[in-house]
């Protein structure tokens, strides 16, 4: 058996919650570039309902902005971890969460290896289980790759060395 049980620390939790936020930035990015292209070429047709699009444009491109690089706090909670692994099952409790749930082995779809932590993938990103890998308590980070190494996927951040 393998257990994870602590807080997930800020800047692994800051990291997924942006993650997230990600798909909103490019879906309002797309919106804005179309109302800009509409704007540019419907301007002179009535220039009053463009003003009010215009603003709206604006608007929609400074949150969008914030969402792509602003450094500002997501959720503020602490996130409270409590995953065991089994030979056959996985038992957890989301974050924000005390509901117990319990997921065989054989829904997991892929293990995401970032370096501080696992995402366990049973449906897709947005519903991942968080193995933070210095709130192991039981077993040992072996025994862990060693359950899901069919579906082990390492994400390696390549760091330029930029020397003059």
């Amino acid at each position: 058996m393998v257990e994870f049980n602590g807080i997930i620390a800020s800047s692994t939790k800051y990291r997924i919650e942006k993650n997230r936020m990600r798909p909103v930035a490019w879906i309002l990015l797309i919106f804005i570039v179309f109302n800009i292209i509409f704007i540019s070429i419907s301007w002179p047709i009535n220039s009053e309902d463009e003003t009010i699009i215009l603003v709206f444009t604006i608007i929609l491109f400074i949150i969008d902005i914030l969402i792509f690089i602003w450094p500002f706090k997501f959720n503020t909670a602490e996130w409270l971890v409590n995953v065991k692994i089994e030979s056959n099952f996985i038992e957890y409790s989301p974050p924000l969460s005390v509901e117990l749930r319990t997921i065989p082995l054989e829904k997991i779809k892929k293990v995401i290896d970032e370096g501080d932590c696992y995402h366990i993938i049973y449906a897709e990103y947005s519903n991942s289980i968080i193995c933070q890998k210095d709130l192991l308590v039981q077993g040992t980070l072996e025994e862990f790759e060693e359950i899901f190494k069919d579906k082990l996927v390492r994400k390696i951040k390549v760091k330029s060395d930029k020397t003059k």
